[in-house]
């Protein structure tokens, strides 16, 4: 009894092991054809998304009020009337769509060549920002010196009532 039972685990280690090689063969033998994406598209692709990631053009993208218009703009000026496209800008850190830009409208969408890029780029913006305030000055001059005196019975001096007085 004990022996068949063995047998029966051999034998069953034995045909997952065939079913294993034979789809390895299989699937090794069958050649996939992908096509290459055109250069001259690829090349397009790439240089907008040099000049998006540009230090200038990124900071009109993220610090302008209308920023998908403005990234419109910019892929309209750079690629030729021919060539449809969908950009999106993502934050990294906090997932927050930036901007988008897109010529395609409806919902389904067939082209005779495609090319699909991601980049990351940095763009650093100051956290302290400089405004300038407008502030008043007020000259004290105490030549008496009776400015450091206290009244009676109160615990600041005459010159922090000034001071509160000139605020």
């Amino acid at each position: 009894m004990r022996r068949r039972g063995q047998m029966r685990i051999i034998e069953a280690l034995i045909a997952c092991s065939l079913i294993l090689l034979c789809h390895y063969f299989l699937s090794s033998s069958i050649n996939i054809v992908s096509r290459e994406d055109e250069p001259e598209l690829h090349f397009l692709a790439r240089n907008l998304m040099e000049v998006i990631g540009g230090e200038e053009n990124l900071q009109l993208i993220v610090m302008g009020e209308s920023s998908s218009e403005a990234l419109s703009e910019l892929v309209k000026t750079m690629l030729p009337p021919g060539v449809f496209y969908n950009i999106t800008i993502y934050s990294l850190t906090s997932g927050e769509m930036l901007g988008n830009a897109s010529n395609i409208s409806g919902g389904e969408f067939k082209a005779r060549s495609s090319t699909s890029l991601e980049g990351v780029y940095t763009f650093s913006y100051p956290i302290v920002l400089e405004r300038k305030i407008p502030i008043d000055v007020v000259l004290v001059i105490d030549r008496s010196g009776s400015m450091r005196w206290r009244i009676p019975g109160d615990e600041y001096s005459k010159m922090h009532y000034a001071k509160e007085a000139a605020c």
